[in-house]
C-alpha cells in the first residue's frame, strides 16, 4: 500500500524505524498531514488500536452528535459540527487545523486496512 505518484487517498507506509509514515492526497495541506501522522502515531503496527479509535468515535457521533472529543497521547480529535473536526495539537508539533469529518474516518478506515496487512 505504498503511494503511487498521482494518488488522490491517504496512504500509508511504514519507515525503517517501524513508524506508519502518512502520505496525503496532492494539495493537502502540510500541517494537516503533520496533524494526521502525530495523532496516529501512538497507534504504532497494531490495526486494533485504529480499529478501537473508529468504533468509539463513531459510538460518541451517534450519541452526541457533535461536540465530543477523543485523543490520543499525541494529539486530539474534536467534533465541531456534522461535517467537521478539528484535530488538537498537544505539544506544540503542528498548528491545529480542520478536516472533513468524512474524511477523517476514511483516514482511520485506510490506516486499519493498511496496518492489517502490514
Amino acid at each position: 500500500m505504498n503511494t503511487t505518484t498521482g494518488s488522490t487517498r491517504w496512504e500509508f507506509h511504514t519507515d525503517e524505524d517501524d513508524m506508519v509514515i502518512v502520505e496525503a492526497p496532492p494539495g493537502t495541506d502540510e500541517n494537516l498531514r503533520l496533524a494526521i501522522e502525530t495523532l496516529i502515531l501512538p497507534f504504532g503496527l497494531s490495526s486494533d488500536a485504529p480499529r478501537t479509535y473508529l468504533q468509539e468515535w463513531r459510538r460518541l457521533a451517534a450519541e452526541d452528535g457533535t461536540g465530543y472529543s477523543l485523543g490520543t497521547s499525541a494529539a486530539g480529535a474534536h467534533r465541531t459540527g456534522p461535517d467537521l473536526v478539528e484535530i488538537i495539537d498537544m505539544y506544540g508539533q503542528f498548528e491545529d487545523c480542520t478536516i472533513d469529518a468524512g474524511q477523517f474516518e476514511t483516514v482511520l478506515e485506510r490506516l486499519t486496512a493498511y496496518l492489517d496487512n502490514a
